[in-house]
């Protein structure tokens, strides 16, 4: 009798730890994932809120640069 195949454990797929934007050469924010949210925050540490996916952190954090950068 031949004994049945072992299934190969999988990994779960996870996003990266952390994601790090940037304004030309400088880091403008980050975005870190947070039960099933991702949480923007600019450079300086000012927080700026959760976000459904990615792509919307990823543009509050580069508008937000952007804004300071204007007023500075």
């Amino acid at each position: 009798m031949i004994a049945p195949a072992r299934k190969a454990a999988r990994r779960v797929a996870r996003p990266a730890t952390e994601s790090a934007v940037y304004l030309d050469r400088e880091l403008a924010g980050e975005i870190k994932p947070k039960a099933g949210v991702f949480i923007a925050r600019l450079a300086n540490g000012r927080s700026l809120g959760r976000y459904p996916d990615e792509r919307q952190a990823m543009k509050a954090i580069t508008a937000a640069a952007r804004s300071e950068r204007a007023t500075s």
